[in-house]
């Protein structure tokens, strides 16, 4: 084997050598983002007391790990299917003072910014608003999306 063969060899097997790791690194990379996405679950759901779906006990994150017997979930979705009518009540009663105790934040925020701050601040809350029902946040309650 000539000395030019043997480099030209040693180069096809480095090109090969850095081709196989890349593909495993893709391969890694793509295995690793989708096994975040199925133990992530998906975005938060709002809960039902702010206009979000019903949902079972066996289906909510907050009762899921607590290993609910059957009768316990139904004991349990009786309880807030009950309580429903009556926490909304009082989500909507309270909604205008939220609404009023929030301007009165974002003004006293917006009190302290440069003007060029607050635009940057405005269309922060803009960009916010429209990402919310992507977050699971707000709703279909009167004045969900003017609530910050």
């Amino acid at each position: 084997m000539t000395t030019d063969s043997a480099v030209e060899s040693l180069g096809r097997v480095r090109a090969k050598g850095l081709s196989l790791l890349l593909v495993t690194f893709l391969a890694g990379a793509a295995a690793g983002v989708a096994g975040s996405r199925l133990m992530m679950p998906a975005a938060p759901m709002m809960p039902p007391f702010m206009g979000g779906p019903a949902r079972s006990a066996a289906h909510d994150p907050m009762f899921m790990e607590l290993g609910l017997t059957p009768a316990q979930t139904a004991s349990i979705d009786s309880v807030l299917a009950r309580s429903r009518p009556k926490v909304e009540a009082v989500m909507a009663e309270s909604r205008p003072r939220l609404r009023a105790l929030l301007d009165s934040v974002r003004a006293e925020i917006q009190a302290v910014l440069t003007t060029e701050q607050r635009d940057r601040f405005e269309k922060n809350l803009t960009r916010f608003r429209r990402m919310r029902p992507r977050m699971g946040l707000g709703g279909p309650f009167p004045g969900a999306d003017s609530i910050p």
